[in-house]
């Protein structure tokens, strides 16, 4: 639960993975960050979305993170509540975060776009009610 506001940041965490490390990877500093990924059908989606948003948290600058928004998964990917609540138990810095987790994006219909660089306001309730509002340029 918890309420942030602050510039989009996001994309596909395996696209992260490939950014690390280069000039091209996007600063984390005060953002609200998206990520999704998408079912690989070898079973594993599930350890390997773990793994890649472990490796993102280990950025420098993603203790600066002010909310995560995770992307719906897609039925294929073996991902549950129970599953997603308890790779978020085994990352402490996501306990000082709001999360917003099955929202509309990534590789699943229906889908929004979001503006990277946009602002977004988030508020997230630990009953589960969330609101994300995008604001226009």
């Amino acid at each position: 639960p918890g309420e942030a506001r602050g510039p989009i940041i996001g994309g596909s965490l395996r696209t992260f993975q490939l950014l690390r490390g280069t000039p091209y990877m996007p600063a984390l500093n005060n953002t609200i960050l998206f990520v999704e990924s998408m079912s690989t059908a070898t079973g594993t989606d599930v350890e390997v979305f773990d793994r890649n948003l472990q490796s993102l948290i280990q950025a420098s600058d993603f203790e600066k993170v002010q909310a995560l928004v995770i992307g719906r998964f897609e039925n294929s990917f073996g991902m549950t509540h129970e599953k997603l609540d308890y790779i978020f138990s085994t990352k402490p810095i996501l306990k000082s975060i709001p999360i917003i987790a099955n929202a509309d994006f990534g590789h699943t219909t229906p889908i929004f776009t979001f503006p990277i660089g946009g602002v977004c306001h988030l508020q997230a309730t630990s009953s589960g009610n969330a609101k994300l509002m995008i604001e226009s340029h």
